[in-house]
C-alpha cells in the first residue's frame, strides 16, 4: 500500500468515527429532549427544572461559588428595591 492510500484510508477512518459520534450526540439530544418535555408535561417549569439540572452536574467548588454569587446578587437587589420604593 502507497503512502497515500494509507492517508485516505485513515481520512476515511477518522471521518466514520466523527459521524458515528455525531449520530451518538444527535440521538442523546432528542433523549434529552424528549425527558424535558416529559418534566414540562408533568407540571415542571422548564427554565427551573433546566436550571436544577445544571447545578446538580457543577462540581461542588463551582456549585458554591454560584451559591456566594447568588446570596450577593439577592443582597443587592434588596438593596436596590428598597431604595426605590
Amino acid at each position: 500500500m502507497t503512502k497515500p492510500n494509507i492517508a485516505r484510508e485513515e481520512l476515511r477512518e477518522l471521518a466514520a468515527r466523527r459521524i458515528r459520534l455525531e449520530d451518538e450526540r444527535d440521538a442523546l439530544g432528542d433523549d434529552i429532549g424528549e425527558i424535558n418535555q416529559e418534566a414540562k408535561n408533568a407540571g415542571y417549569s422548564p427554565r427551573a427544572f433546566n436550571a436544577a439540572v445544571k447545578r446538580a452536574r457543577m462540581p461542588a467548588d463551582k456549585r458554591e461559588q454560584a451559591d456566594n454569587l447568588q446570596m450577593e446578587i439577592d443582597l443587592y437587589c434588596e438593596i436596590i428595591v428598597d431604595g426605590v420604593e
